[in-house]
């Protein structure tokens, strides 16, 4: 029984951080729109790298102190743990949410003023090869950032 636990217990962990990142990642995001919608486009470009960031690194979810679970997550993460494969086998769509999200963190610092910093995100969205240019990962960035503020605030932005 300790080893079935035991092994059961890996497997929730890391199904357990994947799933806090992920909830770290929607609150980012609704973070983010809700700066844009105020015109605090720092805010709005940090919340965005930080969404980029967890998007980048799929396979080593953000350490986290104190696991604490339902004592029936270890076994629903056996259902848990070939989904994310078997919908996106070679991380091409965590590779394009990254990149996304780098071009939103780029936007939001442009708008802000600060395009030294700006045309490194620019080159850093590129580097995912999801977006083909510069002005294709703005557009897109604009118009998703606009898509947010609504969903997030219920009013267009500025």
């Amino acid at each position: 029984g300790a080893i079935v636990m035991a092994y059961l217990a890996r497997h929730a962990s890391l199904k357990y951080a994947q799933a806090m990142e992920i909830s770290y990642a929607f609150e980012q995001q609704r973070i983010a729109a809700t700066a844009v919608k105020e015109g605090r486009w720092l805010a709005a470009a940090s919340a965005y790298r930080n969404v980029a960031a967890a998007e980048g690194s799929p396979e080593k979810p953000f350490s986290i102190e104190r696991l604490e679970w339902d004592v029936f997550f270890p076994i629903a993460s056996l259902a848990l743990e070939p989904m994310p494969a078997a919908s996106d086998p070679h991380g091409e769509g965590r590779r394009n949410l990254a990149a996304i999200y780098t071009a939103m963190h780029a936007y939001a610092l442009e708008q802000s003023g600060d395009v030294s910093e700006a045309d490194r995100a620019w080159k850093n969205a590129m580097k995912f090869g999801a977006l083909k240019s510069v002005e294709e990962a703005r557009s897109t960035a604009r118009r998703l950032i606009d898509q947010d503020v609504e969903a997030f605030t219920g009013s267009k932005s500025q």
